[in-house]
Protein backbone atom coordinates (compact mmCIF):
# COMPACT_ATOMS: atom_id res chain seq x y z
CA UNK A 1 0.00 0.00 0.00
CA UNK A 2 1.65 3.31 -0.68
CA UNK A 3 -0.11 6.79 0.31
CA UNK A 4 0.56 10.29 0.40
CA UNK A 5 -1.27 12.61 2.40
CA UNK A 6 -1.88 16.74 2.21
CA UNK A 7 -4.17 19.29 4.09
CA UNK A 8 -6.60 20.62 1.96
CA UNK A 9 -8.92 23.73 2.31
CA UNK A 10 -12.06 22.70 0.37
CA UNK A 11 -14.26 23.45 1.39
CA UNK A 12 -12.96 23.09 5.22
CA UNK A 13 -9.61 22.52 6.14
CA UNK A 14 -9.14 18.77 7.09
CA UNK A 15 -6.76 15.81 6.30
CA UNK A 16 -7.32 13.61 3.06
CA UNK A 17 -4.65 11.10 1.80
CA UNK A 18 -4.39 9.00 -1.76
CA UNK A 19 -3.47 6.00 -1.88
CA UNK A 20 -2.23 2.60 -3.58
CA UNK A 21 -2.08 -0.55 -4.22
CA UNK A 22 -1.15 -3.39 -6.50
CA UNK A 23 -3.76 -5.79 -7.13
CA UNK A 24 -7.48 -5.14 -5.63
CA UNK A 25 -8.16 -1.49 -5.00
CA UNK A 26 -7.80 -1.31 -1.27
CA UNK A 27 -10.71 -0.03 0.83
CA UNK A 28 -10.81 2.99 2.14
CA UNK A 29 -13.38 2.56 5.47
CA UNK A 30 -11.00 -0.33 6.16
CA UNK A 31 -7.34 1.44 5.52
CA UNK A 32 -8.85 4.44 7.95
CA UNK A 33 -9.51 1.83 10.82
CA UNK A 34 -6.21 0.16 10.08
CA UNK A 35 -4.49 3.85 10.59
CA UNK A 36 -6.44 4.67 13.29
CA UNK A 37 -5.29 1.82 14.98
CA UNK A 38 -2.05 2.86 14.63
CA UNK A 39 -1.53 6.99 14.57
CA UNK A 40 -2.86 9.14 16.76
CA UNK A 41 -6.58 10.42 15.83
CA UNK A 42 -5.37 14.10 14.10
CA UNK A 43 -2.97 12.11 11.71
CA UNK A 44 -5.92 10.04 10.29
CA UNK A 45 -7.45 11.21 7.26
CA UNK A 46 -10.70 12.41 7.15
CA UNK A 47 -11.14 11.79 3.32
CA UNK A 48 -9.37 8.76 1.09
CA UNK A 49 -8.82 8.32 -2.62
CA UNK A 50 -8.59 5.64 -4.03
CA UNK A 51 -6.13 5.86 -7.10
CA UNK A 52 -4.84 3.13 -9.33
CA UNK A 53 -1.43 4.89 -9.10
CA UNK A 54 -0.06 7.53 -7.56
CA UNK A 55 1.06 10.45 -9.93
CA UNK A 56 4.61 10.77 -10.60
CA UNK A 57 6.42 13.29 -12.54
CA UNK A 58 9.22 12.99 -15.62
CA UNK A 59 11.81 11.96 -13.05
CA UNK A 60 10.05 9.57 -11.63
CA UNK A 61 9.39 10.96 -8.47
CA UNK A 62 6.23 11.25 -6.60
CA UNK A 63 3.91 14.33 -8.00
CA UNK A 64 2.41 15.75 -4.99
CA UNK A 65 0.55 18.86 -6.79
CA UNK A 66 -1.13 16.35 -8.91
CA UNK A 67 -1.96 14.84 -6.14
CA UNK A 68 -3.27 17.66 -3.98
CA UNK A 69 -5.28 18.40 -7.56
CA UNK A 70 -6.87 15.18 -7.39
CA UNK A 71 -7.79 15.26 -3.79
CA UNK A 72 -9.06 18.66 -4.25
CA UNK A 73 -11.35 17.49 -7.32
CA UNK A 74 -12.16 14.37 -4.97
CA UNK A 75 -13.39 16.76 -2.17
CA UNK A 76 -15.72 18.93 -4.23
CA UNK A 77 -19.22 19.45 -2.78
CA UNK A 78 -19.47 16.32 -0.63
CA UNK A 79 -16.11 17.21 1.28
CA UNK A 80 -16.15 17.82 5.20
CA UNK A 81 -18.59 21.05 6.11
CA UNK A 82 -18.25 23.54 8.59
CA UNK A 83 -21.66 23.60 11.21
CA UNK A 84 -21.70 26.23 13.84
CA UNK A 85 -20.89 24.79 17.32
CA UNK A 86 -23.88 23.57 19.06
CA UNK A 87 -24.67 24.51 22.39
CA UNK A 88 -22.87 26.39 25.13
CA UNK A 89 -19.94 23.82 25.67
CA UNK A 90 -18.78 23.68 22.20
CA UNK A 91 -19.39 27.65 21.94
CA UNK A 92 -17.29 28.62 24.79
CA UNK A 93 -14.50 25.58 23.29
CA UNK A 94 -14.74 26.95 19.79
CA UNK A 95 -14.27 30.85 20.74
CA UNK A 96 -11.22 29.62 22.80
CA UNK A 97 -9.80 27.85 19.82
CA UNK A 98 -10.70 30.81 17.67
CA UNK A 99 -8.78 33.15 19.81
CA UNK A 100 -5.59 31.29 20.52
CA UNK A 101 -4.95 29.91 16.50
CA UNK A 102 -6.33 33.47 15.07
CA UNK A 103 -8.66 31.71 13.18
CA UNK A 104 -11.81 33.69 11.97
CA UNK A 105 -14.23 30.77 13.26
CA UNK A 106 -14.40 27.51 14.10
CA UNK A 107 -16.95 24.79 13.32
CA UNK A 108 -17.68 21.91 15.01
CA UNK A 109 -15.53 19.77 12.52
CA UNK A 110 -13.02 21.38 13.11
CA UNK A 111 -9.55 19.92 14.12
CA UNK A 112 -7.05 21.94 16.48
CA UNK A 113 -4.19 20.38 15.10
CA UNK A 114 -5.36 20.82 11.39
CA UNK A 115 -5.86 24.62 12.11
CA UNK A 116 -2.51 24.92 13.33
CA UNK A 117 -2.26 24.33 16.81
CA UNK A 118 0.48 22.29 18.74
CA UNK A 119 1.18 20.70 22.19
CA UNK A 120 2.15 24.34 23.54
CA UNK A 121 -1.17 25.96 22.60
CA UNK A 122 -3.09 22.99 23.56
CA UNK A 123 -1.48 23.43 27.10
CA UNK A 124 -2.43 27.04 27.35
CA UNK A 125 -5.90 26.17 26.02
CA UNK A 126 -6.76 23.33 28.80
CA UNK A 127 -5.45 25.84 31.29
CA UNK A 128 -8.06 28.36 29.62
CA UNK A 129 -10.85 26.08 29.75
CA UNK A 130 -10.42 24.93 33.75
CA UNK A 131 -10.30 28.12 34.50
CA UNK A 132 -13.91 28.69 32.54
CA UNK A 133 -15.89 25.81 34.84
CA UNK A 134 -13.96 23.21 33.15
CA UNK A 135 -12.21 21.70 35.40
CA UNK A 136 -11.58 18.06 34.25
CA UNK A 137 -10.21 19.35 30.42
CA UNK A 138 -6.83 17.02 29.72
CA UNK A 139 -4.70 17.76 27.28
CA UNK A 140 -4.65 13.93 26.73
CA UNK A 141 -8.37 14.38 25.26
CA UNK A 142 -7.43 16.76 23.22
CA UNK A 143 -4.96 14.88 21.52
CA UNK A 144 -7.61 11.64 21.46
CA UNK A 145 -10.21 13.90 19.78
CA UNK A 146 -8.94 17.18 18.38
CA UNK A 147 -12.38 17.51 15.88
CA UNK A 148 -14.29 19.83 18.44
CA UNK A 149 -17.60 17.95 18.88
CA UNK A 150 -15.73 14.87 19.89
CA UNK A 151 -13.41 16.96 22.16
CA UNK A 152 -16.81 18.62 23.93
CA UNK A 153 -17.79 14.99 24.63
CA UNK A 154 -15.07 14.76 27.05
CA UNK A 155 -15.84 18.16 28.89
CA UNK A 156 -18.17 18.52 31.56
CA UNK A 157 -18.82 21.73 33.21
CA UNK A 158 -18.95 22.31 37.07
CA UNK A 159 -21.79 22.37 38.64
CA UNK A 160 -22.76 25.34 40.74
CA UNK A 161 -22.69 23.49 43.90
CA UNK A 162 -19.42 22.39 43.37
CA UNK A 163 -17.98 25.72 42.72
CA UNK A 164 -15.20 27.18 44.90
CA UNK A 165 -16.69 28.65 48.19
CA UNK A 166 -17.13 32.29 48.49
CA UNK A 167 -14.33 33.86 50.14
CA UNK A 168 -14.24 34.76 54.36
CA UNK A 169 -15.59 38.04 54.93
CA UNK A 170 -12.42 40.41 55.44
CA UNK A 171 -12.53 40.52 59.62
CA UNK A 172 -13.21 44.06 60.67
CA UNK A 173 -10.68 45.58 63.33
CA UNK A 174 -12.01 47.79 65.85
CA UNK A 175 -9.67 49.68 68.05
CA UNK A 176 -8.98 49.15 72.03
CA UNK A 177 -6.80 52.01 73.19
CA UNK A 178 -7.84 50.80 76.58
CA UNK A 179 -5.75 47.59 76.60
CA UNK A 180 -3.12 48.74 74.14
CA UNK A 181 -0.59 47.43 76.78
CA UNK A 182 -1.59 44.31 77.81
CA UNK A 183 -0.35 41.45 76.76
CA UNK A 184 -1.48 39.27 73.36
CA UNK A 185 -1.15 35.76 71.33
CA UNK A 186 1.85 36.36 69.09
CA UNK A 187 1.84 36.07 65.63
CA UNK A 188 3.62 32.51 63.45
CA UNK A 189 6.58 34.97 62.46
CA UNK A 190 6.75 36.16 65.78
CA UNK A 191 6.32 33.05 68.22
CA UNK A 192 9.39 32.26 65.22
CA UNK A 193 11.67 35.24 66.15
CA UNK A 194 11.08 34.21 69.98
CA UNK A 195 12.42 30.79 69.21
CA UNK A 196 15.35 32.04 67.47
CA UNK A 197 16.02 34.49 70.20
CA UNK A 198 17.03 31.31 72.70
CA UNK A 199 20.90 30.13 72.78
CA UNK A 200 19.46 26.35 73.31
CA UNK A 201 18.98 25.82 69.50
CA UNK A 202 21.62 25.61 66.83
CA UNK A 203 22.41 28.81 65.43
CA UNK A 204 20.16 30.68 68.02
CA UNK A 205 20.88 33.38 70.27
CA UNK A 206 19.34 36.11 67.86
CA UNK A 207 16.87 37.69 66.31
CA UNK A 208 16.96 37.34 62.16
CA UNK A 209 19.95 36.44 60.33
CA UNK A 210 21.68 38.44 57.13
CA UNK A 211 23.26 36.15 54.55
CA UNK A 212 25.45 37.71 51.70
CA UNK A 213 27.70 36.43 49.27
CA UNK A 214 30.97 38.35 47.79
CA UNK A 215 32.78 37.41 44.74
CA UNK A 216 36.35 37.40 45.14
Amino acid sequence: LHAVACVLDTPVRHLAAAVSAPGEAPDPDQVRLRAARRLPAYMVPERLLVLRDLPLTANGKLDRAAVRRALTEAAGDDGPRVSAPVGPVEAVVAAQWADLLGVPGVGRESSFFLLGGDSLVATRMIGRLRAAGFPGARVADLFAHPVLRHFCETLHPRAAADADPAPAATPVLVPDPDHAHEPFPLTDVQAAYSTGRDPRFTLGGVGTWHYTEFDG
